[in-house]
């Protein structure tokens, strides 16, 4: 049980299958600050053939991926198993150190306001990130805000798990930005 426990921590995948495109209306964080956001793209994160969460891009229809820390968007889990808030939060400051480098103290300040910010989740929960460029990240539980990081150097290796060009998952970062397999 430990072993799957380990597994579904991970933020990003070992393996991803694609969704299927879901007929899923935008989230009220994307309603309120982006009306004119579209469904960028979304995938399924699998890890040891495990589904753990439906992952969603919300955007502007001119998003450009290699400049996503200087472009409003939204991204929204929704997850498949159950994963506690400190799991998650442990996990995402492992990867944001992996891809940034990020100093201790910084990691601990970044890793306290996640605890403020996520929950435990339970298949069907869905977690929200709203990025505006210079002002905090908004973070949603089940479309009710939680909290907001406000450090202009937390947005990139936060939402770098997904979107950098370094993360561990080019599969999902392509689905999330709507291309196909192979395609630039």
């Amino acid at each position: 049980m430990k072993r799957a426990a380990l597994a579904v921590a991970w933020p990003v995948g070992l393996l991803l299958a694609a969704s299927a495109a879901l007929a899923s209306p935008p989230p009220p964080a994307v309603r309120d600050a982006l009306p004119q956001a579209q469904l960028r793209g979304e995938a399924t994160l699998r890890i040891f053939g495990f589904a753990l969460y439906d992952a969603r891009l919300w955007a502007l229809p001119a998003f450009d991926a290699g400049r996503y820390a200087e472009q409003p968007f939204v991204l929204e889990l929704q997850y498949r198993r159950a994963i506690a808030a400190e799991t998650i939060a442990e996990r995402s400051i492992l990867e944001m150190r992996r891809l940034q480098g990020v100093d201790e103290a910084r990691a601990l300040a970044w890793r306290t306001a996640l605890l403020q910010a996520l929950r435990d989740v339970r298949p069907g929960d869905r977690l929200g990130a709203l990025h505006l460029p210079g002002r905090p990240v908004r973070f949603y539980f089940n479309d009710q805000h939680t909290a907001a990081i406000d450090d202009t150097a937390f947005a990139r290796p936060f939402f770098g798990i997904w979107l950098a060009e370094a993360t561990r998952d080019t599969a999902l970062r392509d689905a999330l930005l709507g291309r196909a397999a192979g395609r630039p």
